[in-house]
């Protein structure tokens, strides 16, 4: 039995780092300046959706008169959501946002579930009791045209629906500092 080089695994092993990183960077074709360039100021239209669900179970939907400010967040499930979504770290940002902002800011989560994947399993197992916005059409992509990458399927909107700042506050702690100076008037 031959010995492989360590050289050679080496060698395999950056060449495949390469092509995984390449794959990833193609995906993100999408320039952040570009992005910010493109979706402040822009009014995003919200579909009017039958299905909805707290806690995975099925909820009337209703009417919400617009607070000032609104998170919006779109999830299309097409990679593990319960990893990509962060739950707990938006159970954390709700919360922050009730203590600096009482009354002023609503949380609206908008998922596409694209695989079977048990959503209302992850909601109880996250104990998430936020009202989620089940888009089984994709009508808030589709209507809006979302950029592809997740980072920026995140909006602070005001209440007219317009874009005061773009980006995931879960997956970067500097977008949540945004967020809350633009909510505290900064």
């Amino acid at each position: 039995m031959q010995k492989k080089s360590p050289v050679l695994s080496l060698l395999a092993s950056l060449i495949l780092l390469g092509y995984l990183s390449s794959c990833k960077n193609a995906s993100k074709s999408e320039k952040p300046a570009d992005v910010v360039n493109e979706w402040i100021g822009k009014e995003i239209r919200l579909p009017q959706l039958n299905t909805c669900a707290i806690l995975g179970k099925y909820a009337e939907c209703g009417i919400k008169v617009p607070k000032p400010y609104r998170v919006l967040i779109y999830t299309d499930s097409v990679g593990c959501t319960s990893c990509d979504l962060r739950i707990d770290i938006w159970k954390t940002l709700i919360k922050e946002a009730d203590t600096f902002a009482k009354g002023k800011v609503d949380f609206l989560f908008y998922f596409n579930p694209k695989k079977n994947e048990n959503l209302s399993e992850l909601f109880k197992r996250e104990n998430f009791r936020n009202l989620v916005y089940m888009d089984l059409k994709d009508e808030l992509n589709k209507t809006n045209g979302f950029p592809k990458s997740m980072e920026y399927q995140c909006f602070l909107l005001d209440e007219h629906n317009k874009v005061l700042a773009i980006g995931n506050p879960t997956m970067n702690g500097n977008v949540w500092e945004l967020y809350k100076k633009t909510i505290k008037g900064g």
